[in-house]
């Protein structure tokens, strides 16, 4: 394990082979020139999904002249103190970002395209847009309905791309933010000394990440009950079309959500080892139901299964300086 390392390029040793070992070069981050190259049996991707922000072309977006940030670089909330701020986008981010706002800020809009939240912000200074943002000027924010809003400062929760700058596009193609192509979003086609553990989104990061791990390591030990080639390529494009047929696409090609289990399920019977238990489907139900309906207060809570096996949310007693009390669930 090598710390403070950039990886600037991956390639394969032998491009016809399967297995091929992989030329990587890296360098201390603080001695860029200064690189090395060694040989490796495979290259496992786990670089994190949310590294390079995306910031739409917004028309003006340049001209504007608060403050302008994405999500990414957002800190402290008092440094946003007595303004009007708006927030684009309303996924997890950008609710949270607005539900620590609300306590210092005059006023907080929150711009979205999505459902409409079910979720009251307790200060009365949230207020919620249900239009796309069109235009920026040097001062405020012009919507779909041609509403202009003045405002202070813009913080962009519009999520994240996809970037592998150490492979070449000729091995990983990234076509409308779908990374291509993978087996199970996780193994190359091509070769299989490759694999990718970072892609999906919306899932129980930690567990499903294991379980990929998993997968990734049958592979290399040649464990893997892997498909033929032409069986991988089949499920991969029918994977494609029924994302494309449900709308999964753009920043969701990868997005898992209440799929995440079965595809826990297929990953264990290919790599022949034990998919997560089912409690931890349970558990992940309930405080994403939580979380919808309870946004502001949800992560006050600790979550565990009682004597009656009823999920009991417990108010946390450190991080939080409301006196909530016991909730149980069916």
């Amino acid at each position: 394990m090598k710390f403070n390392t950039v990886v600037t390029k991956a390639v394969p040793k032998h491009p016809d082979d399967f297995k091929t070992k992989w030329e990587v070069t890296y360098c201390h981050v603080q001695e860029p020139m200064n690189t090395t190259t060694e040989d490796f049996d495979a290259v496992i991707v786990c670089s994190g999904n949310c590294v390079f922000p995306n910031v739409p072309p917004f028309p003006g977006l340049k001209d504007f002249k608060g403050r302008l940030l994405h999500s990414r670089n957002y800190r402290k909330a008092k440094e946003f103190r007595g303004q009007t701020v708006a927030v684009i986008g309303s996924s997890y981010s950008g609710k949270d970002v607005a539900r620590q706002l609300s306590d210092v800020a005059d006023k907080v809009y929150i711009v979205h395209i999505d459902q409409p939240l079910n979720t009251i912000y307790p200060n009365g200074n949230v207020i919620e847009k249900n239009y796309a943002a069109k235009s920026i000027t040097n001062s405020s924010l012009i919507l779909a309905n041609r509403e202009e809003i003045e405002i202070d400062s813009l913080i962009l929760c519009t999520g994240y791309r996809y970037r592998f700058p150490f492979l070449s596009e000729d091995i990983l193609s990234i076509d409308d933010e779908h990374v291509s192509p993978l087996y199970k979003h996780v193994l190359h086609l091509d070769y299989h000394s490759l694999m990718v553990i970072t892609l999906l989104r919306n899932i129980a990061t930690y567990p499903i990440s294991f379980s990929m791990g998993k997968f990734a390591r049958a592979v290399i030990d040649g464990n893997a009950n892997l498909p033929l080639k032409i069986d991988m390529k089949k499920d991969i494009a029918s994977e494609v079309q029924w994302r494309r047929a449900n709308k999964l696409v753009g920043s969701r090609w990868h997005y898992m959500d209440t799929l995440q289990w079965d595809f826990d399920q297929s990953l264990a019977l290919i790599g022949k080892f034990d998919p997560l238990p089912e409690l931890l489907q349970i558990y992940w139900n309930f405080v994403e139901r939580h979380r919808e309906n309870d946004f502001i207060n949800y992560w006050k809570y600790d979550y565990h299964m009682n004597g009656n096996n009823k999920i009991v949310a417990t108010k946390r007693e450190k991080g939080t300086d409301f006196n909530l009390p016991q909730k149980v669930f069916a």
